[in-house]
């Protein structure tokens, strides 16, 4: 989760400095759009990565639940968050 949380939290930012760097873009100082461009793209990569962590995740779970049973192994619980 905390790995997670980190992710969220950079993208947080990014999004923030995107924001505040969007009003020079719209006062006409258009050399911050690269910035601005390549930030957005950072957002977008840091969203798939996680998407597809937390899906291969879930279909990890779906997995051991047919393999297992509702019963979890203490060892596969050990592994997983609380709400998992």
């Amino acid at each position: 989760e905390d790995k997670i949380r980190q992710v969220l939290e950079e993208v947080q930012t990014l999004f923030e400095q995107n924001r505040d760097t969007a009003k020079y873009a719209a006062e006409g100082q258009h050399d911050v759009l690269a910035a601005i461009q390549l930030r957005h793209a950072g957002i977008q990569r840091n969203k798939r990565c996680l998407l597809a962590y937390l899906y291969n995740r879930l279909e990890n779970i779906r997995r051991m639940r047919w393999e297992f049973g509702s019963v979890l192994p203490a060892d596969v619980k050990y592994n997983m968050c609380e709400h998992e």
